[in-house]
C-alpha cells in the first residue's frame, strides 16, 4: 500500500518517477502487487486545510478521497520540482508497463460512495446528490427537488451532504452520492435517485478507463459495503471483460482485474457475492484483543481475505506520516510490530504491508538493501517473513485450523496450522510485552501419529528440534514467533 502524496522530504511528493527506482527493491522483499491510493484530481470547496497545510508546499487541496475528477491524475504530482513539468499520463503508463515485466501488479483505490463538493457532474446531475440546509447536522432534513418552490437550496453544491461515517463528519471535503443506500442519519427519508443508471455507467467507465488506458491490474474499492450489491455485480463482470480483452501486449498482467473490497463484517459474503476477489479481514482491528483475535482465527473460512495490520485509518487525528509512530517506546506494542506481520503474512487471503511500517516510519519507503539493519529497522525480520510466504506450499491454500494453548499465559499465545498432507506449517507467536515460558501447544493435528517423534524446523532462524509427542512446549520472548515447518517423523 503506497500513498503518492506523501512527503518523500520536506519539499516534494513522490510521484512515478519517483517510485520506480523502487520496484525491484520490491520485488525482492517478496511484493507482487503494488495499491496505490488516490491520485486524482481533488476539490477545492470546503478542503479540509487542516490536512493540506501539512503538505508540501501547502500546495495538496484536501483529502485524496475527495475527488474531482476520476479520470485525472492530480496537479501536484506534475511536477519533478516547482520549476519542471512532466507529463504524468505518460509515466504513470510507463510505471505500470514497468511494474509488469517485475510481475508486480498495480492496484488503485476506486472511491464510488462520495466526490468532492464541486464535482462537475453534480451540475448535470444534481439528483446524484443529497442535500440539506445544515450538512453538518443529523436533524437536519434531507431537501428534494420540490422544496426548489420554496427557494430552500436543493441542488446547491454548497449544501451537499457530507458522508457520516463511524460517527462523525470527519470527511467533511467529500460529498455523499445517493446511492439509495446506507446514507446518512435525518428525520426523513432521502429522495429517491431518478439518474441511478447513468451513475452506475459513469463508475463503470471510471473503472474501464483505467484498465484500458493504462492496463492497471484491479481495484480497492473504497466503502464497498455501502453501494448496491446490484452495481458491483455489473461492474465486476464488466471490468474483468475489459482486462480479459487487453490481457495482450503491455497491459493487464494476466488479462484478469482483481476487486478488493473494504467492508464491516456483516457485509462481507454480500460482497463476496458480488463477485469480489478479496474482502477487508477482521484482523487489524483485533490485533490488541487476543479474544477477539482467536475468535477471528477461529472463523476464517476460504481465502478471499485482505490482512493487514495497519494504514492511516488507525490514526483518525492526523492520517498523516510524521505523527504514526512518535512516543511509541520499544516496550509498547504497535502495528509495525514483525510478530502482527507474522501472522497477517500466515493467514489465508492476500497480506498488504503498509508504506514505511516495515521502518517504523512513513517516511519514504523500501530503503536500499544495505540499510535493512539501521536502527529502528524491522526490514530484514520482514522480508524474511515474505520469502516464508512465497516459498511455503502450505501458505498458499486455504487450509487453517487453531491450535489449542495450556499454561499460566496461555493467553498471550496465538497458535494454528495451516497445510495439510505432507506440506504442513505451525505458527506460534506471543503477541504480549511480556516474555513467556512453559505455555504447551497442542500439535495433534499436525502429526501423523502422536506417538512418533518429529522434526521441526524454524523456518525464521533455521533452527532444528526434535520433539516427541502431541504437546509442544514453548518457551518466546515478547513479541516473538515461531513458523515451525514440521519436516519428518520416524521411531
Amino acid at each position: 500500500m503506497f500513498n503518492l502524496l506523501m512527503a518523500q522530504d520536506q519539499n516534494s511528493l513522490v510521484n512515478f518517477s519517483q517510485l520506480e527506482p523502487s520496484l525491484d527493491r520490491m520485488y525482492e522483499i517478496g511484493i507482487r502487487a503494488l495499491f496505490i491510493n488516490p491520485f486524482f484530481d481533488t476539490g477545492t470547496r470546503l478542503k479540509k486545510t487542516e490536512v493540506a497545510h501539512r503538505f508540501p508546499r501547502g500546495a495538496f487541496k484536501g483529502s485524496p478521497y475527495a475527488v474531482y475528477d476520476h479520470m485525472s491524475i492530480e496537479d501536484d504530482l506534475l511536477y519533478e520540482s516547482d520549476d519542471d513539468y512532466i507529463d504524468q499520463s505518460s509515466a504513470f503508463k510507463d510505471f505500470v508497463i514497468k511494474a509488469h515485466r517485475r510481475g508486480i501488479r498495480v492496484v488503485l483505490d476506486f472511491i464510488t460512495n462520495h466526490t468532492s463538493h464541486d464535482f462537475p457532474l453534480q451540475k448535470y446531475y444534481p439528483e446524484w446528490f443529497l442535500y440539506k440546509e445544515d450538512i453538518l447536522s443529523l436533524e437536519s432534513p434531507y431537501l428534494s427537488f420540490a422544496d426548489l418552490g420554496k427557494k430552500l437550496p436543493w441542488g446547491d453544491a454548497k449544501h451537499t451532504v457530507i458522508p457520516f461515517i463511524n460517527g462523525d463528519f470527519y470527511w467533511s471535503d467529500t460529498a455523499q452520492l445517493n446511492w439509495e443506500k446506507d446514507l446518512p442519519p435525518a428525520p426523513n427519508e432521502p429522495p429517491n435517485n431518478p439518474s441511478l443508471r447513468a451513475m452506475f455507467d459513469y463508475f463503470i467507465t471510471v473503472a474501464n478507463y483505467w484498465v484500458a488506458e493504462f492496463g492497471v491490474d484491479g481495484f480497492r474499492c473504497d466503502l464497498a459495503d455501502r453501494i448496491p450489491q446490484e452495481f458491483w455485480v455489473e461492474c465486476i463482470s464488466a471490468v474483468k471483460k475489459t482486462a480479459a480483452t487487453y490481457k495482450q501486449g503491455v497491459y493487464t498482467l494476466d488479462g484478469d482485474s482483481i476487486f478488493i473490497a473494504e467492508t464491516r463484517s456483516q457485509d462481507r459474503e454480500t460482497l463476496h457475492e458480488a463477485g469480489f476477489d478479496f474482502v477487508y479481514s477482521s484482523l487489524a482491528e483485533s490485533l490488541f484483543d487476543n479474544r477477539k483475535l482467536k475468535d477471528y482465527l477461529g472463523s476464517i473460512s476460504g481465502e478471499k481475505w485482505l490482512n493487514f495490520t495497519d494504514t492511516y485509518d488507525f490514526y483518525p487525528d492526523s492520517r498523516l506520516p510524521e505523527s504514526v509512530y512518535e512516543n511509541i517506546s520499544d516496550n509498547d506494542l504497535s502495528r509495525n510490530s514483525p510478530a502482527y506481520w507474522a501472522i497477517a503474512a500466515t493467514l489465508p487471503g492476500l497480506a498488504m504491508m503498509y508504506t514505511g511500517i516495515e521502518k517504523k516510519s512513513w517516511q519514504f519507503f523500501l530503503e536500499a538493501k544495505d540499510n535493512t539493519d539501521a536502527d529502528h529497522s524491522n526490514a530484514i525480520a520482514y522480508e524474511k517473513i515474505n520469502e516464508i510466504r512465497a516459498t511455503q506450499k502450505a501458505l498458499w491454500g486455504s487450509e487453517m485450523q487453531t491450535l489449542g494453548c495450556n499454561g499460566e499465559k496461555s493467553d498471550a499465545i496465538i497458535a494454528y496450522l495451516r497445510g495439510v498432507g505432507k506440506e504442513k506449517l505451525i505458527i506460534i507467536v506471543n503477541t504480549s510485552r511480556e516474555d513467556v515460558s512453559d505455555v504447551f501447544v497442542d500439535v495433534t493435528v499436525a502429526l501423523e501419529s502422536h506417538e512418533r517423534n518429529y522434526i521441526l524446523k524454524d523456518l525464521v532462524t533455521g533452527s532444528i528440534f526434535l520433539r516427541t509427542g502431541p504437546m509442544l512446549q514453548i518457551d518466546l520472548k515478547a513479541q516473538s514467533y515461531h513458523i515451525f515447518k514440521v519436516e519428518e517423523q520416524w521411531g
